[in-house]
């Protein structure tokens, strides 16, 4: 029984840890099929984890930055600190 809870352990870190180290161009594969049309990642930089991208919304850029806490993962939570691309400016930001 240890054995088969440590498995899973080690499982579950190996998940996190390849959501969180994917590089953030994967965001436009998890772009919903109905959106294709009108959102797109033009540029993106960084990990999954922590990084910037810039989304193109009909036709309008949208640059954003997030930084996602990876403790919640292991309850199955996403939790993710939205803020604006370059530290200077206003909105958009958030806590998801």
């Amino acid at each position: 029984m240890l054995r088969f809870l440590y498995a899973i352990a080690v499982l579950a870190l190996v998940a996190i840890t390849a959501v969180v180290t994917a590089p953030s161009f994967a965001l436009r594969a998890l772009i919903p099929e109905p959106l294709r049309g009108s959102v797109d990642v033009v540029e993106a930089s960084g990990l999954l984890a922590k990084g910037r991208v810039v989304l193109l919304v009909n036709g309008v850029r949208v640059p954003l930055a997030w930084t996602i806490d990876p403790a919640p993962l292991l309850q199955g939570r996403l939790e993710a600190t939205i803020r604006p691309y370059e530290r200077d400016e206003g909105p958009p930001r958030g806590r998801v």
